[in-house]
Parts: C-alpha cells; structure tokens; sequence
C-alpha cells in the first residue's frame, strides 16, 4: 500500500496504506519500528530528507500507532485488566499496568553492555534466515536502493537494529521476533537472483539449477525446523483436563508447570500464574533470594489452589514451597505425575 502511493499517490492510496499500517501494528505492535522507518524512507526517496517534517509523513507516522496506543492506554487507565499475577514479575517489581507489565519483559538495558548478547542476537538471526542469505540479502537490497521497493525495504532494515536495542531482553531470547527478517531478506535476495539469471542467460539449465537449489534450500530449511518441533514437551491434555475438573476451573490458580502454564491453562479451562523463582531471572548480581511469603505478597490475587503438574522443576527449585505447602495446606491431589493443593491458611 505505502508503495502503491508513493508510485501513484492519491488521496484514497494514502488513506490505504495509513489504515493498513495502522492494522498491522494493532495487531503485531513489535512493527511499530519497521512501518515507520520503512514509510520515512520512501519519504526520502520521493521528497528528500525535508519530507519527513511534512504533513503527509507526519500524519502517517501519528495515525499509524495511534490505534494501538489508545488500545494500550485503556487498558492501563482501567479498560480490561489482565490479572496474570506475578509472570512479568520476574524481571522487577509487579507492575500495575498492562503496558508496565509488556516493558519490564521487553526492555533490559543491561544486556546491551554484554558482549553475550550480541552473539546470541546474531545467532537467532542466522538461525531464522540462514548464514548465507542474510549477507545475500542485505547486499541485494542495496541494489534496489534507488527504487520505491528498495527505499521501503532498506527504511525497514534500518528498523531492525534500533528494534533490537530497545527490545533487547526479546531479540536475544526469542527466535521468532527474527520473522521480520524473512521478507526483508526474500526482497533482498530478488535482484541477486535475476542477476544470476541474466548473466546465466536464462536458459532450462539455469531453470533447473534453479530449481534444484530452490528445492534443496526449502528441504533442509523444512529438515530443521522438523527437528526442532519434538523438544517441546507439554502435560497431555487429558491430564489437563483431569486436573481443570478437580480444581473447578478456578481463575485463581497458582501453578509450577511447563512451558509458562500454557497447556495447563487451555486444556484445563483455568487461569492464574507461574509461582515465581526465589531469585528472578537476570536479576542483578548479589540480588536476595525471595522467602515463600514475599512471593506470595507480590501476587495480585488470593490463590486458590496450587498445581504443581512439572514435578521434576518442583523438586528442583522449590523446596521451600514445599515445605510451605506442607504447613499451611491440605494436599487434594497426590499423583504419580502431578500434586494440587488447597484450603491454604493466608500469610
């Protein structure tokens, strides 16, 4: 859409492409960094760097993210209020807003002054779009740089670093905020393929190199991915849903379980929270572990049960709940693969 305006620009192309950029960043806020930068890049292709400080760019920049603040914004000033308890709480303190809660996960400035983060952050990188295309792709990209296309893609690499360095406890961790490399790197690749074919001339054995690279790329790439989808390991559903019955469907739960809960969560038709760690991940050097009683202070809500469905992260890191349990609870489910305990005297 911002290209089609910037080829042909009409009233009704630019309304397109702000509402579409608008959309897509309501639904994936993480773009907020690529639209913008990839719009003000083709600001500058078509009007020079003194397009940035006109209306269009402007109004673009300001009507694109205003959905998606306003979204956050009542939520924080009580909209809909997500009651997750202590999950984001790992890394500071409980925030009392939505958009607290998404930044203390997000930002982590202190990983920017370790050199390990930045050969992680290259490693996921790589992983998503291989050793050989990301180089490939960027290189292309220069060679479009002159084009509506390429001032587009160029304006959203450029998004990426800064992405990165304000998200930096999410690029280094999470393979898939890598995605948005893909396209930028398939645009990239283009010129360098239609290169190959000319030079090549065009023929059926250039078809068929083609072909036969094309194909050996997809099935390695798919090979890999392939091998990755048997590690995660998930409560089967029907163990889920045993225990969801047991506890009622409680929204009050509190729970050491696998994969953040997840599982637990939608096959079991309840909510609440992970039971935090005693000293939270990447917290400062020489931080004080948490007691059970200050954990359970940072809790939002008044836990109704406790499922404890990951007994192996049980037995490892929690030993003083259990003795707290113990204590303070009664025991309504003691399982060979799970333990669910109830009727817990307040701290």
């Amino acid at each position: 859409a911002m290209v089609r305006h910037a080829e042909r620009p009409t009233r009704a192309r630019y309304a397109w492409a702000v509402a579409s950029a608008a959309a897509a960043i309501l639904v994936k806020p993480f773009v907020a960094f690529l639209i913008p930068f990839a719009f003000a890049a083709l600001t500058i292709h078509r009007k020079g760097f003194r397009g940035l400080f006109r209306v269009e760019a402007i109004a673009f920049a300001v009507l694109a993210v205003t959905p998606t603040v306003a979204w956050f914004a009542w939520n924080a000033f009580g909209g809909v209020e997500y009651d997750i308890g202590v999950r984001f709480a790992a890394h500071e303190q409980t925030p009392d807003s939505m958009i607290g809660k998404q930044l203390s996960i997000s930002m982590f400035p202190a990983h920017l002054l370790q050199p390990g983060f930045y050969r992680t952050w290259a490693r996921l990188a790589l992983a998503m779009v291989g050793p050989v295309a990301l180089p490939l792709g960027l290189f292309g990209s220069l060679w479009i740089r002159r084009t509506a296309v390429g001032a587009v893609t160029l304006g959203a690499w450029a998004s990426y670093p800064l992405f990165g360095l304000v998200s930096s406890n999410l690029i280094a961790d999470h393979g898939y905020y890598h995605l948005q490399l893909v396209p930028l790197v398939a645009l990239g690749l283009a010129p360098v393929m239609h290169r190959l074919w000319v030079r090549s001339g065009g023929g059926r054995i250039a078809i068929a190199i083609g072909v036969a690279i094309a194909l050996g790329w997809t099935a390695a790439a798919a090979n890999t991915v392939r091998g990755q989808l048997g590690r995660a390991r998930f409560e089967p559903p029907a163990r889920c849903r045993e225990i969801g019955d047991l506890v009622g469907h409680t929204t009050r739960a509190v729970y050491i379980a696998r994969h953040y809960g997840r599982p637990l969560e939608y096959y079991g038709e309840l909510s609440g929270t992970m039971w935090p760690k005693r000293v939270p991940d990447r917290a400062p050097a020489g931080t004080a572990p948490m007691s059970v009683d200050e954990r359970m202070a940072l809790f939002t809500f008044e836990p109704e049960v406790f499922i404890l469905s990951d007994l192996r992260r049980y037995a490892t890191y929690h030993d003083d709940l259990r003795r707290w349990l113990e204590t303070n609870c009664r025991i309504l489910a003691d399982e060979d693969t799970y333990e669910v305990w109830s009727g817990c005297t307040p701290p």
